[in-house]
């Protein structure tokens, strides 16, 4: 159990309901960290409780933090998580899986934050909400992405909406050792769980999707296009990039912690709305800590200089989503739809013209002359015996019948 929710408050009343809660861990026998110590979700990865392949559940919606290092986390409202405590069970529908693949290595200053807010601002049309997603990509990818990198942006796809997900955790096994067996933190206790022994079996039974593992969403993310971004003013689904939100040369009041109530402010958190940084009529924006730090020293939106733009750079470079990747860019999913109306049309005309040729010819083999046939100009036309959606198998079906001679009508 650990304390980190409003620990910046010191009066009594919330004094004494710490007490109570480390009284309790302590009747209960649970390992307690008091208020000062850590984010509860940063303290169950250091501590080694976040271990790949394995399942928790935490009464916070940010508990998919735990998936930057292949650990499935998902949240639970407290009484829920009171009443898994009571009986040790619980029950999950299992919800559809957004399959996200990483392409290319992530640049020189574009950092974990960047990907997760270019995610919500590229694919804003809530194609994840409610779903768990899976984290996949090459090696070279995979390991482009430092583990606190992989945290954040874990940490932040509540904000884009998904339940969970689990990345596949890196394959090197000095650097995951090294991460985990150095772990010098205050009043560690995570020695007994960091060991060679664990991480043996874990190398040797590493987590993988099933062979034709099916997936309700694909989408696809090139690093190597990635530009800093950032999410705002006071909505996840408008990302910009750095260099366009610069050049607005906008002044910044607050850099992480709103104490006016007015202006514009930047947040390196996870979660900001309208409101919950103080007035409603401050714009508020979420970015990673070097492109907040930045620009609370310069007083405008400003960056750190480590990014270069490559010369004739037009875009980030990313697919799915109901889009289509294209020479150039991407199309929409709206684009794409109308594409896909028009080609249906065109091909349903074509087999119209060529079922009129066919009944025509039937009908002069069967009754010897030709005789005058209705012709279809358009499968849109509203004739009262035409059905108004049109498989192959009915063409094909009604045409055989006729031709033997059965007059079935449509």
């Amino acid at each position: 159990m650990t304390l980190d929710h409003h620990v910046q408050n010191k009066n009594e009343a919330n004094l004494h309901k710490y007490r109570q809660i480390e009284d309790f861990a302590k009747k209960q026998g649970a390992v307690f960290y008091p208020a000062g110590r850590g984010i509860g979700h940063q303290i169950m990865v250091e501590e080694g409780y976040a271990w790949p392949s394995t399942l928790a559940i935490a009464s916070d919606s940010h508990s998919d933090m735990y998936g930057g290092v292949g650990y499935l986390g998902t949240s639970a409202v407290r009484t829920h998580a009171a009443s898994i405590w009571a009986i040790s069970n619980t029950w999950w529908q299992i919800p559809p899986v957004c399959k996200v693949t990483f392409t290319g290595t992530l640049p020189k200053g574009v950092t974990g934050k960047d990907v997760i807010v270019a995610l919500c601002g590229l694919f804003s049309n809530d194609g994840v909400l409610n779903h768990a997603i899976e984290f996949a990509g090459s090696e070279v990818s995979l390991k482009s992405l430092a583990v606190d990198d992989r945290l954040a942006i874990a940490n932040t796809t509540t904000e884009w909406g998904a339940l969970t997900q689990p990345f596949s955790y890196w394959r090197d096994p000095a650097r995951m050792a090294e991460a985990a067996m150095c772990n010098e933190s205050p009043g560690s206790t995570s020695q007994p769980k960091f060991n060679h022994q664990r991480l043996d079996d874990l190398f040797a039974n590493q987590l993988a999707a099933d062979h034709g593992a099916k997936y309700s969403e694909f989408l696809h993310l090139d690093l190597s296009t990635l530009a800093p971004h950032v999410s705002g003013p006071n909505s996840v689904k408008t990302a910009t990039p750095l260099h366009d939100l610069v050049a607005r040369n906008i002044k910044i009041d607050k850099a992480d912690w709103p104490s006016r109530p007015w202006g514009s402010r930047q947040r390196a958190s996870n979660r900001y709305f309208k409101g919950r940084m103080g007035s409603t009529d401050a714009k508020a924006y979420l970015a990673s800590p070097e492109f907040v730090a930045a620009s609370a020293l310069h007083g405008r939106t400003a960056g750190l200089g480590r990014y270069a733009q490559p010369k004739g750079w037009s875009g980030v470079i990313r697919w799915g989503g109901g889009g289509a990747r294209e020479e150039g860019g991407m199309i929409t999913k709206e684009e794409a739809s109308e594409k896909v109306i028009a080609t249906r049309q065109e091909a349903l005309e074509k087999v119209v013209t060529q079922l009129d040729g066919m009944v025509e010819e039937a009908e002069q083999d069967i009754l010897g002359s030709k005789v005058t046939s209705l012709k279809l100009r358009s499968p849109n036309e509203n004739l009262a015996w035409f059905p108004r959606t049109l498989r192959r198998s009915d063409y094909l079906l009604r045409y055989r019948q006729y031709e033997h001679g059965r007059n079935i009508p449509w």
